[in-house]
């Protein structure tokens, strides 16, 4: 692959690349042009014979991502770890027992959902819901995660309890009784019954599966054979069990990092810990960069005697590359918050003018969003444009909601959420009485809200109406891969009555014989059977349509994979009487720990088969069908009487989504993003809103995101997994108003750093409970951000008057 260099390589640079065959750890503290060197790495590698196919570059941040995705043209699976689990675990969905559909459910989405849980453990305080909710969801996930992120192992149930004292909304002598599997296992249950997984699942799922079944290592050790891991500062324990995993099998893991901006230990990165245990494991080759390519020589020199003045540093000299010696850091103290922010707007707009600049050139860096709120207000005084990025969480707005659950309910008929939401705005005619008498549908009888959006419902008088009543064809498939969208069925089975279906398929190119060669070792089906006995494509898929026609075609995660994936690949409308998912069906009618295949066999005592074995998956659904079918029939009159009731309704709205479901699979993203705001009249509903024009251009602004994505699941994952502090720096011209945590990896001609005193750097949250190294490092983040120009300002009184002490790291600045 062609090299990309802009600049000639440093000698430390050109080490870390020319060392492609080997690990590496490069530690490169801030402006030593790690992002090139890891995509000129990469680029080596490429041109030396690794397979692009077989290279994995992680970030922890969509933006470094993408950046380097693009130095590398994109050529090489470059993601966030999030991104990778969640491409991990929808591979593996049918085996994990999770639907293949799934959507990711952010903070707030969750801590929705804890809103539940709290009413139904009677933990509401009184003014204090939102502040309950956030903290069972974080208690939630700390407990959850206890096994693989806590230093000395340490039981759920504890680390539940602690996490909700340490919120403070409950004194410790008032601290309700918790039952915390029960509340676990209500908060996973109702995740699942809306076919969502939080952050939490995305890595403690991979984490689990590869511990129970190595085969599922293996094939992702094969995927991956080439991987790079940047900010490795920023890596929890659990997530490093996850590299450590990929990487131990062909030895080719390479980190790179700064552990002097590590700023996240509060939130489980654990850098010394992790970087012992990789030094260990892989005695990579360590490379320092010291070389800044960034900043004037007097702002590296500030920041070179903040660094060096901490204990652990681990920098221990920063060389400046750029020629000009640049203004000294500018130090101010003023007498009050009013006047030093008064000064702030001022210089902003001086050096604005002076320097010929973009307001966008400029970045305010506070610690909290208090400071921020006060820093914006000095500067609205003086109309200078800015962004304040905690404001602006875009993937929040109620337009933007709105839209992505439109599109959500296209992907996945159950998110509780986004089906709420769909029926509330624009409204659909269906009033809060109804929806509060949706709320309480018979879900014993596993009648759920999503069944009244599909026709099928009320042309059978009820979901499982056809199910019940006519022939069923039960299938299974297995493919090339672990990918709905590109991978091809390999094997196809099915039984109607008896009758066995059975075809071995070709596939259609060098590139799928070779993913079937990688794939068989799980499946069983070896290229030389399917030289042998297989069929075209096009064959096979004609005789199963005539096999299936006016049947219910049934499977385990049926409608998140095999059916999909039929769709795509035959490219045929089957004529059927419907579908049904046992997968979905065992969640609404069972209530078990876990809800793969052979789990249900076990937990209803059916005979166990040989699983991935497309005939005998096949068998084994048969007989868990055969046991749901029973439990349905047992409730039929009560779920037919509230369709009955419901029909008038939502008939109509079943149709069109429905319609809206079938064009979806032959379009792209935008297109089907286009097809709800103009059908749904979402531009409309909001065109009539307050702030009418700001809305609409939210809506322009998600079409240019959604047009960047080739898949829905692609679509609908940026919109979980986050864009806003990338969105909000993008071609905007403001000032940016940003904490230093969000302000991390970035950088401006000139910065601001606001208020620095004591109990902001340090805290005084940190100050009390002791924890000053990674506070000394966060100041070390903040100075290190500014390229020409450093100001650094503080206040003797704060807004309220009382009296404050100049931030203890200052004295390192000159």
């Amino acid at each position: 692959m062609q090299s990309m260099i802009v600049r000639e390589l440093s000698e430390t640079q050109r080490l870390a690349v020319d060392a492609w065959q080997r690990p590496v750890l490069v530690t490169a503290p801030v402006g030593t042009g790690k992002t090139m060197a890891l995509a000129e790495r990469a680029a080596a590698a490429i041109a030396g014979g690794v397979s692009p196919e077989r290279m994995l570059c992680l970030s922890f941040t969509n933006r470094a991502a993408r950046e380097v995705g693009e130095r590398l043209q994109n050529r090489v699976q470059c993601a966030t770890f999030h991104a990778l689990c969640s491409t991990i675990l929808r591979g593996e969905a049918e085996s994990l027992g999770l639907p293949g559909d799934f959507v990711i459910y952010d903070e707030e989405d969750a801590t929705e959902l804890c809103g539940r849980l709290a009413k139904k453990f009677e933990l509401e305080v009184p003014q204090m819901s939102n502040r309950v909710r956030f903290a069972i969801w974080q208690a939630l996930s700390a407990a959850r995660m206890a096994k693989y992120e806590q230093r000395e192992p340490r039981k759920a149930k504890d680390v539940f309890a602690e996490e909700l004292l340490k919120s403070g909304i409950w004194p410790a002598y008032r601290m309700p009784e918790l039952n915390y599997a029960a509340m676990v296992t209500e908060y996973v249950a109702l995740l699942r019954e809306s076919h969502a997984v939080d952050f939490t699942d995305l890595v403690l799922g991979v984490v689990t599966r590869w511990e129970e079944n190595p085969e599922s290592l293996a094939f992702w050790q094969r995927k991956y054979e080439w991987i790079q891991v940047d900010e490795v500062q920023d890596t929890s324990r659990a997530e490093y069990r996850i590299l450590d995993a990929l990487g131990r099998e062909h030895r080719q893991l390479s980190f790179f990092g700064d552990v002097d901006q590590t700023i996240y230990e509060w939130r489980g990165s654990a850098p010394t810990e992790i970087l012992q245990a990789y030094q260990r494991d892989y005695a990579p080759l360590v490379i320092h960069f010291v070389e800044n390519f960034r900043s004037t020589k007097r702002i590296l020199e500030a920041c070179e005697r903040v660094i060096v003045s901490h204990p652990q540093a681990l920098t221990t000299r920063i060389v400046p590359m750029v020629a000009a010696e640049g203004e000294p850091v500018l130090v101010k103290k003023f007498g009050s918050a009013q006047e030093e922010y008064a000064w702030i707007a001022d210089s902003i707009r001086g050096f604005q003018e002076s320097d010929a600049k973009r307001w966008s050139d400029f970045a305010v860096l506070v610690r909290t969003n208090f400071t921020a709120r006060d820093v914006s207000e000095a500067l609205e005084q003086r109309q200078i444009p800015h962004v304040r990025v905690e404001e602006e969480k875009f993937f929040q707005r109620a337009e933007i909601k709105t839209a992505i659950a439109h599109l959500r309910i296209l992907r996945n008929s159950y998110e509780a959420n986004a089906l709420h939401r769909f029926l509330q705005t624009p409204p659909k005619g269906i009033g809060e009485m109804t929806l509060q008498k949706l709320a309480a549908l018979p879900k014993q009888a596993g009648l759920r809200l999503g069944d009244l959006l599909r026709p099928e419902t009320f042309r059978n008088g009820e979901p499982f109406g056809a199910l019940l009543r006519l022939d069923t064809v039960v299938m299974d498939t297995e493919t090339t891969g672990l990918d709905v969208e590109s991978d091809e069925v390999v094997e196809l089975a099915a039984l109607k009555g008896g009758v066995e279906f059975y075809r071995l398929i070709r596939p259609s190119s060098a590139e799928h014989w070779r993913r079937l060669e990688e794939t068989s070792r799980i499946h069983g089906v070896t290229r030389e059977r399917v030289e042998a006995e297989g069929m075209d494509a096009a064959t096979a898929y004609a005789d199963f349509a005539a096999f299936v026609k006016g049947c219910v075609v049934v499977g385990h995660n049926l409608e998140a994979y095999d059916w999909p994936l039929l769709l795509r690949h035959s490219g045929l409308d089957f004529e059927i009487a419907g579908t049904a998912d046992t997968l979905d069906i065992s969640r609404r009618m069972l209530r078990l720990p876990r809800y793969k295949l052979e789990s249900i066999v076990e937990a209803l005592g059916l005979p166990k088969r040989e699983a991935h074995r497309a005939m005998e998956d096949v068998r084994m659904t048969v007989d868990v069908l055969e046991v749901l079918q029973g439990k349905l029939r047992g409730s039929v009159s009560e779920r037919m009487d509230v369709v009955a009731v419901l029909e008038k309704r939502f008939v109509e709205l079943a149709d069109q989504v429905s319609e809206w479901r079938k064009r979806c699979r032959r379009q792209t993203p935008l297109e089907s993003l286009d097809m709800v705001l103009r059908e749904g009249m979402i531009r409309e509903h909001f065109s009539r809103e307050e702030n009418s024009e700001e809305r609409l251009e939210h809506i322009e602004e998600l079409r240019r995101i959604v047009g960047r994505t080739t898949t829905l699941d692609q679509a609908l994952e940026l919109a979980s997994l986050g864009l806003d502090l990338e969105r909000q720096l993008g071609e905007d011209d403001r000032v940016r108003i940003l904490t230093v945590h969000q302000a991390k990896g970035l950088e401006f001609d000139t910065i601001f750093v606001a208020k620095t005193v004591d109990g902001e750097y340090p805290s005084w949250r940190s100050i009390r409970e002791g924890r000053l190294d990674e506070e000394h490092r966060l100041f070390y983040v903040a100075v290190s951000r500014a390229r020409r120009r450093l100001c650094v300002s503080w206040q003797m009184r704060d807004a309220s008057g009382r009296a404050q002490s100049a931030s203890r790291y200052l004295a390192h600045l000159s």
